[in-house]
């Protein structure tokens, strides 16, 4: 008795043991496939409610304390926290698990054995790739049942020719006039029905009846069939003709209940009974000619094809096998640069190149197709656009059509003036001289005089306006000011007239010197080059004044710091002609150019550019 009472105390233990320690059940959902496959990691859409044989009513969700949803190594698994059940847990215990979805998706695990050990529990779980296995199986999620659809068939029975009316079986089952399948969404009515054997000295116009899908309403699901009875007819033969063609009249083999060539007509022979051997499906077995395919290479005869008189009992049928031209498929290539956007049939499109196909038939219904290009960026047009596809573009089956941007060309400036300078002649008076490259629209030109830099107090020299030449090649003008003073520091601007508008040019100055002792800048500088931007091949002036005792040079750099020329100055007031080449005569490209004053009083750089 002792040893009893010390192996029950025992035993209390043990499972209270197990009731106290934490223990972590994790089960495998999948879907019902062969083999099953994991569901998606979608904890959202699913429910989940477990019980345990020592639990009694008690039951854990994924909302329970420790419970859950966990995801890992592609399969979605219910999390169960053993110990959170009331009562005490023991190995052996079995587990059932009911998972539901939102769609209403649901399945049930009922055979889940708690084994022995501590260790977290993988039910249903794949084997590792290190060749781990799990115990059980998963539990498999079976989508819900689709809503049930009632389906009807009516069949009628017409043997008016009888005095009596028979009675018949259908399938070999008691005639019923109407049968429904309402158990699910399948039309189980779908099938041949087969009327028992027509009274002696009858027979069924057409028996068996064979409904297809067809056959039922699509918005009532109703389906009406007729079995017709008619006396035999008088005479005691039966003679069946068919005739197959082809579409294009020629002939081609074709196999079936009998085989023959097209356009060849099938007669069978007189028959006893009213067996038309030509019921069934015929297939074509000869190729199509070269440029088509066959649309049908099988045509099915059944027994209503047959039309006939009662007067000599023959029943002629005829079908056909369709030809069509073999489809051709034509091609566009639409090419355009980067960033632009192509709409049109088939698109938009924003890859270039863009293909577009037609091969649904033998026309080419890509021709006539206008596409349209995005906006040209400023400055730039499209050399076509839109663009309309033609027939004439297309090299076998193929065309391409380019979009290309092209540089908007630059409006025609009236005046393009290479040098505007002012000196003094050996009569103490001043020339005003000037250069221009071009002239278009021009009407002339007029010289105004101040005696400060200042624009606002310029006068016009008495002087006429200067007609321009208005040609494409190099002219120079000049104009005497000879209302001058000795001493005086004059300024001149230019005056470019043309039909339009006119533009100033200036100023430069000038010192009429005369006898009295030449008066040097006070300051050292560099004024900006003119004209500025200017054309390659053609030159621009820079005035550059050195204050009494400075010396030093006028430097001319590109973009990359090397030297392109450089000229030496002494104190005094310069104007440095540069015409766009360097200390070897070489042209310079278009870009932009950095010229720089050196002197011991300062240094002064500014930029120019040349253009094409």
């Amino acid at each position: 008795m002792k040893k009893i009472t010390l192996l029950m105390m025992a035993l209390l233990l043990v499972v209270g043991i197990f009731a106290s320690v934490p223990r972590t059940l994790y089960v495998t959902v999948a879907y019902d496939d062969d083999p099953w496959t994991p569901i998606e990691n979608t904890p959202e859409l699913l429910d989940f409610e477990a019980t345990i044989s020592s639990g009694g009513a008690s039951v854990l969700t994924d909302n329970s304390i420790g419970c859950g949803w966990y995801f890992a190594g592609g399969n979605m698994m219910a999390k169960i926290q053993i110990a959170n059940w009331e009562g005490t847990w023991a190995i052996g215990d079995v587990v059932t698990i009911t998972v539901t979805r939102t769609d209403g998706a649901t399945g049930t695990l009922d055979n889940i054995v708690i084994p022995e050990g501590t260790a977290a529990i993988y039910w249903g779980r794949p084997p590792s790739a290190s060749g781990t296995t799990y115990p059980g199986t998963p539990l498999i999620l079976v989508p819900p049942s689709a809503p049930a659809v009632t389906y009807t068939l009516n069949i009628t029975i017409n043997d008016d020719v009888l005095t009596t009316p028979g009675t018949y079986t259908i399938n070999g089952q008691p005639y019923q006039a109407q049968l429904v399948d309402d158990n699910d969404d399948v039309n189980d009515l779908i099938g041949t029905y087969t009327i028992s054997d027509a009274p002696e000295g009858f027979y069924w116009l057409v028996n068996p009846i064979v409904v297809s899908a067809t056959d039922f309403d699509p918005e009532t699901n109703i389906a009406n069939i007729t079995f017709v009875l008619a006396a035999n007819p008088v005479i005691d033969t039966w003679t069946y003709k068919l005739m197959l063609t082809a579409s294009d009249g020629g002939a081609y083999n074709f196999t079936g209940p009998v085989s023959g060539v097209t356009g060849t007509e099938c007669i069978s022979d007189p028959l006893t009974e009213p067996i038309n051997p030509f019921i069934g499906t015929f297939t074509v077995t000869s190729p199509p000619p070269e440029g088509f395919l066959w649309v049908n290479t099988e045509v099915t005869l059944v027994g209503g094809d047959f039309l006939g008189a009662k007067a000599d009992h023959v029943f002629a049928a005829t079908k056909q096998f369709e030809l069509q031209l073999t489809p051709i498929t034509y091609t566009l290539n639409i090419v355009f640069p980067d960033g632009y956007t192509i709409t049109g049939p088939g698109g938009p499109f924003t890859t270039s190149p863009a293909v577009v196909t037609d091969n649904d038939d033998t026309v080419n219904d890509l021709i006539g197709n206008v596409y349209t290009a995005s906006d040209a960026p400023a400055g730039f047009h499209w050399i076509t656009n839109p663009i309309t596809v033609v027939a004439e573009m297309f090299t076998g089956n193929a065309a391409t059509i380019t979009f290309a941007l092209e540089q908007d060309e630059e409006p025609p400036v009236p005046v393009e003036l290479s040098s505007f300078t002012a000196t003094l002649t050996g009569q103490f008076y001043v020339q005003l001289s000037w250069t221009t490259q071009t002239e278009t629209q021009m009407v002339g030109y007029r010289v105004y005089r101040s005696t400060t830099a200042d624009q606002s107090t310029i006068e016009l020299i008495d002087n006429p306006l200067v007609p321009a030449t208005n040609t494409s090649t190099t002219q120079n003008y000049t104009v005497v000011d000879k209302d001058v003073l000795i001493g005086q520091t004059y300024y001149y601007w230019l005056e470019a007239v043309d039909y339009n508008n006119s533009n100033f040019h200036g100023p430069v100055s000038v010192t009429v010197t005369g006898n009295v002792p030449p008066v040097l800048p006070e300051v050292t500088e560099m004024k900006n080059a003119y004209p500025n931007p200017f054309k390659a091949n053609s030159s621009t002036n820079i005035e550059v004044s050195l204050k009494e005792g400075d010396s030093g040079t006028l430097s001319i750099y590109n973009v990359q710091g090397q030297l392109v020329k450089i000229v030496s100055l002494t104190e005094g007031t310069h104007m440095v002609n540069w015409n766009g080449r360097d200390t070897r005569g070489n042209v310079c490209g278009s870009g932009i150019y950095f010229y720089k004053l050196s002197t011991q009083s300062m240094n002064q750089t500014k930029k120019m550019v040349i253009v094409k």
